[in-house]
């Protein structure tokens, strides 16, 4: 009996003629649904991740049922309190909600009876008796392999075809048994095609950093990391343990976690993203899955690919509107963890810039990118208060803090012996999270909607010498020399709103200001803690001046404030106005090199970070002296084309510092793009497409994440110019932002000020994590504590 390993969730149902109900015949050994220990044999399945099963077969669910490894499916079930029906007929049946993991597990010809989906001629009897029989035993369907879809479906079909035009139907008692075994044989290596093309892409070492998750009825038990080169003298590895209904969490020797897990299935993960605490039920968020994004001199940046949300705590007695609303909040919270495109390394810190990872590292720079989770740049990391729950662990590998925002990388010839490598971090600032409409200007501390930090990497390191840079035997002992420029953006920091937005369905709301009164001690704390971050301050404003304009009041306001501002606050800060749309809009993009000259002053008293590297130490040879802040209405559109225009200006003159180009071939490249003309090199047109490419690609994620849609102007970002198919484009997401804003954007905001821990509600009674630290309490600061979703 040949045995197959496969992903799936290995539930085997016994169908009734006529379709539902659907009972649970057995649970295939090994299995996710094997190892959850929930399911008992006799439950009735009522609903698949909220979906009503009323009326579907087995084979019209299947689908419901794939998914990759360490992905889970929340099952609706009504359990009878006792077997003999006629004693227990009065009785009220018990309806359970229960999630099953899908994980790898090995079947057996025995447990694999495959759906066919035969259509029998009518005027063929043995052939209808026949299909009749196979009919029959699809019923019983096993779950984790019945989502027969794609070209394993089309090569089901053809094995049909073959099957009913061959000799086998000629004798029928003989030959039955042949079918279900070329259909095995045919059904399995197709399924396991179809889980390499849902697995993410993963790095060339996937097992370095992999954890192992392990499901019991009452709690959850995560083993440490494998690590690739463990240093001596490093901490003893320690598992995690979370009781699944007190949400206790504790920490437990290695070798006692092995002798409690011995045997049982397991998950694969990369990490814990932390514990989201709703209205409904507690979660644990796990990271399923991870794509390597970059590589650069100070390592490896990985995406999380895949996520999985596990049910922790639930409340008691769910009456079915509660089970209604947990599926639908179980769901929003899937939808929105693939929203967010969270990144993360662990070979360093990419909540810092470079220059802040200079000031704090300088004998050992590459050795100490990673560094501790107290040392991270708190406002960008994007799980801060889920983690917040694991805070009395004494060990954290198993835990992965995560920034939001976007993460891309180019690697850019130059000459035949020259590559430069070029990366964008765009990290969002989580403290006051939103969308669109829902989250404008600024709070009473400071914080401001759509907050985005962009740092520009510039290196002649590529991934080929990132190994030698970091190789057991140290650094490379050439010098080497990375330069990093950051501009940030974020919205207009006063308080203002667009209610009139949700009212009358405008594509273009006029903004409502507050009192001058309102504005003044927010915006302060906003430019002070700018100021204290960055240093001087260029506030670059592109918001339309015309008379007639619905943007002027704000513009003007914004300006007026500023200015005010000023006279009582610290340090360097300079307001630039310019109206985009005035001056570059329509088809006048021949016009952005002003944007340019209007900043270059600014600019170059900015500068950019410029670090050597020798032999693992630093020696700075400049720092960035301040930032520009750049802010159209929405943050999006036009302060992407202006951002990317200005990074490119500063672009040249890194490649210059770094001495990947000659300082004259900078300069002849940026008279270039003054004058308009070609730019003199073939590797500059090459590195301006590439440049282009990248920043848009950073403007589409910043904007989908804020506003439902890719960017619009991408034309512009892309190519330097407008185009028919842009301008037509842009109309297209101009009508689906409208519906996004007005109509889909409600419950997704309660859902992140929730998972941000700073939406609260009265009725709401979440469970209070113990494994925190108790001076924390139960407010928003201990992750989702405290915080509700009403669906």
């Amino acid at each position: 009996m040949s045995e197959e390993k496969i992903v799936g969730v290995g539930i085997v149902f016994d169908e009734k003629e006529g379709g539902t109900p659907l009972r649970i015949e057995s649970l295939v050994p090994g299995s996710g649904a094997d190892a959850c220990g929930e399911l008992k044999q006799g439950d009735e399945l009522l609903t698949i991740d909220g979906i009503e099963v009323e009326g579907k077969s087995a084979a019209d669910l299947a689908k419901y049922f794939q998914g990759p490894a360490g992905s889970t499916v929340i099952l609706t079930l009504r359990r009878k309190e006792s077997e003999d029906e006629e004693k227990d007929a009065n009785l009220e049946d018990e309806v359970v909600v229960v999630e099953v993991p899908r994980i790898e597990f090995s079947i057996n010809d025995a447990q694999f009876v495959p759906w066919i989906n035969f259509q029998p001629s009518d005027s063929e009897g043995s052939r209808s008796r026949f299909s009749e029989g196979i009919r029959k035993g699809a019923d019983r369907l096993w779950a984790g392999v019945a989502p027969l879809q794609g070209s394993l479906m089309k090569q089901m079909k053809n094995l049909q075809t073959s099957v009913q035009n061959n000799a086998i139907f000629e004798n029928i008692s003989n030959r039955a048994i042949m079918v279900k075994q070329v259909a095995t044989s045919a059904a399995l290596p197709v399924l396991k095609n179809i889980q390499k093309e849902l697995a993410p892409q993963v790095d060339p070492k996937p097992k370095d950093y992999c954890m192992y998750l392990y499901t019991f009825p009452d709690k959850f038990v995560i083993m440490p990391p494998v690590l690739p080169t463990p240093s001596s003298g490093a901490a003893k590895r320690e598992a995690v343990l979370i009781d699944r209904s007190s949400i206790e969490i504790s920490s437990l020797a290695v070798e006692e976690a092995e002798s409690m897990v011995r045997g049982k299935a397991k998950a694969e993960i990369m990490g814990i993203l932390g514990i989201a605490n709703l209205m409904h039920a507690s979660y644990l968020i796990l990271c399923t899955g991870r794509q390597m994004v970059a590589s650069m001199h100070c390592g490896v940046i990985y995406k999380v690919s895949s996520s999985s949300v596990r049910v922790l705590a639930k409340k008691s007695d769910p009456n079915p509107l509660e089970l209604s609303n947990r599926a639908i909040e179980y769901k929003l919270l899937e939808e929105l963890l693939d929203t967010f495109n969270m990144f993360f390394s662990y070979d360093w810190d990419v909540t810092q810039t470079q220059q802040r990872l200079a000031e704090k590292f300088r004998s050992n720079f590459h050795q100490s990118y990673n560094g501790t989770y107290e040392e991270r740049e708190n406002r960008f990391i994007w799980n801060h208060n889920i983690l917040k729950p694991f805070s009395a662990l004494h060990h954290t590998d198993c835990l992965l803090p995560v920034v939001s925002g976007f993460v891309g990388f180019r690697s850019i010839p130059l000459s035949s012996d020259e590559t430069a490598s070029l990366l964008v971090i765009g990290r969002r600032d989580w403290r006051r999270s939103g969308y669109r409409y829902l989250s404008r200007g600024v709070d009473a501390d400071g914080h401001v909607s759509n907050s985005v930090e962009t740092e520009q990497i510039i290196s002649p390191w590529t991934s080929a010498t990132m190994d030698s840079a970091q190789d057991a035997a140290g650094p490379s002992d050439r010098e080497t020399s990375v330069s990093s420029f950051v501009i940030v953006r974020g919205s207009i920091p006063l308080i203002w709103t667009e209610a009139d937005a949700f009212l009358n369905l405008k594509h273009k709301p006029k903004p409502e200001l507050g009192n001058d009164s309102e504005h003044g001690n927010p915006l302060s704390k906003h430019l002070m803690e700018l100021s204290g971050q960055y240093g001087k301050l260029a506030i670059l404003s592109l918001v339309e001046q015309k008379d007639s304009s619905h943007e002027r009041p704000l513009g003007l306001a914004y300006e007026r404030m500023v200015q005010e501002a000023k006279k009582e606050l610290e340090g360097d800060i300079v307001f630039i106005p310019f109206d985009f749309h005035n001056i570059c809009g329509k088809l006048a993009f021949r016009n952005l090199p002003l944007l340019v000259n209007e900043c270059s002053s600014q600019l170059e008293s900015h500068g950019f970070c410029l670090l050597k590297v020798r032999d693992g130490g630093l020696r700075e040879d400049r720092q960035q002296g301040g930032v520009m802040r750049v802010n159209c209405v929405d943050c999006l559109d036009r302060t992407n084309v202006a951002q990317s225009v200005l990074s490119f200006h500063i672009a040249m003159k890194q490649l210059a510092a770094i001495g990947a180009i000659s300082m004259e071939d900078s300069d002849a490249c940026l008279a270039a793009v003054a004058t308009e003309t070609k730019l003199p090199f073939p590797w500059a047109e090459q590195m301006s497409k590439q440049f282009k490419a990248l920043w848009a690609d950073h403007g589409d994620f910043i904007s989908v994440q804020y506003s439902g849609t890719a960017a619009l102007k991408g034309d512009l970002t892309r190519t330097g110019k407008r185009t028919v198919g842009g301008l037509f484009q842009d109309g297209v997401l101009s009508i689906k932002r409208c519906v996004q804003n007005n109509f889909a954007d409600f419950h997704r905001q309660q859902v992140i000020e929730g998972f941000h821990g700073i939406l609260s509600s009265p009725d709401s009674e979440p469970v209070t994590p113990t494994g925190g630290d108790a001076k924390d309490g139960a407010g928003p600061e201990l992750g989702l504590t405290g915080g509700a979703v009403s669906i």
